[in-house]
């Protein structure tokens, strides 16, 4: 068993854990221990890795190396050179990713200078082939994390490469897109407790489509980029789990934007539409009655004309009176006090902001 931990949105740490259980992996784990940012879990070496290529919502995977007491420059030497680093690297050097704090080793600059020295040491004995070094030449070099906290070192090995919400098929992005992450988050907590597939997704200001696509792609492996882990000596590809629920999360997805930067795709139809401007009666017979997600200007990025308060209130009034949905569900900045009976903090772009939900009665 191997011990990996899932760095995630802080504040939505179980909504990652609610996708695990979701896709059935949370029974093939075990030691599982939630932490502010992150979750920490034992399992097969294939498995975690796996978890790049399956799972939406986590930013990075790491994989634990080591973790043991060390209080000075001597012991950090020692512990690097232990670690059977030609089972994990195809080149000899590493990005190191060093961070201090309440132990005795203070200095991160010369820590890294330890830990240059160290693998340099191993390489001299262990040498990789010229033959893997040049096959490998131009592979993004590995990043190896370094956590001391409290005379605790933990060594850590990056498996994703870029972060996770970089799923490599997107190339639009508009000057405030939500991280697709934070929007499989996000729609996992509006549809929190539904049945699924969810028939009808509405995004009445849609721009990239972040929320559109991530609800059609929920179920498909993150298969179109690069993962270093790939490249380790120690995985067996054969053994990487690539057999997801063919269950749709969402059947049908509509956009409406005032300057659609999304395009239509299969089961995803983009409108040129103002949020404000009455829908015609085949747009209210099309996408009134079903789910609705927002993520609206906060005022950051992009500017919004006179009161905050008053611009939600009228785009809720909008959502409300004009698409009619089953829930939908907004965010909204955290300086706007609206009332909803659920909110969910997290922070988007350095904004503190609220995702509200609200389930509508009929």
């Amino acid at each position: 068993m191997n011990l990996f931990y899932l760095i995630c949105p802080i504040g939505l740490e179980n909504t990652v854990l609610a996708e695990m259980k979701l896709k059935n992996v949370y029974n093939q784990i075990s030691e599982l221990n939630v932490l502010s940012g992150g979750i920490e879990f034992s399992c097969e070496l294939e498995l975690g890795l796996s978890l790049n290529l399956i799972l939406k919502t986590p930013t990075r995977i790491l994989l634990r190396l080591k973790s043991r007491k060390c209080r000075d420059f001597p012991k950090l030497f020692k512990t690097i050179g232990q670690i059977p680093w030609r089972e994990y690297l195809v080149q000899e050097e590493v990005d190191w990713r060093i961070s201090s704090s309440n132990s005795r080793i203070i200095n991160t600059s010369k820590a890294q200078e330890s830990c240059v020295k160290a693998l340099n040491t191993y390489f001299k004995a262990n040498a990789l082939t010229k033959k893997l070094v040049e096959q490998h030449k131009d592979a993004p070099v590995q990043k190896v994390y370094l956590r001391l906290d409290h005379d605790m070192l933990t060594i850590s090995i990056d498996t994703s490469g870029e972060l996770l919400h970089i799923r490599g098929l997107r190339t639009n992005r508009g000057k405030a897109s939500l991280r697709e992450s934070y929007a499989a988050c996000l729609l996992l907590e509006l549809f929190k407790d539904q049945d699924l597939p969810i028939k009808k997704l509405v995004d009445p200001m849609c721009g990239t489509g972040s929320f559109l696509f991530e609800a059609k792609s929920f179920f498909k492996l993150n298969g179109n980029r690069d993962f270093p882990f790939l490249r380790w000596k120690i995985v067996n590809t054969d053994k990487l789990k690539s057999n997801v629920n063919e269950l749709d999360l969402v059947e049908n997805c509509f956009g409406l934007d005032i300057d659609p930067a999304a395009k239509s795709e299969q089961h995803v139809t983009i409108s040129t539409h103002d949020i404000f401007d009455e829908l015609t009666q085949e747009q209210k017979e099309k996408l009134q009655g079903g789910f609705l997600i927002c993520n609206p200007p906060y005022g950051k990025r992009i500017k919004i004309k006179g009161s905050k308060t008053k611009y939600f209130e009228s785009l809720i009034e909008r959502i409300e009176t004009e698409f009619k949905p089953k829930a939908y569900g907004i965010i909204i900045p955290t300086d706007v006090n609206i009332k909803f009976k659920t909110k969910v903090p997290f922070n988007n772009n350095s904004v503190k902001v609220n995702f509200c939900i609200k389930q509508m009665t009929r």
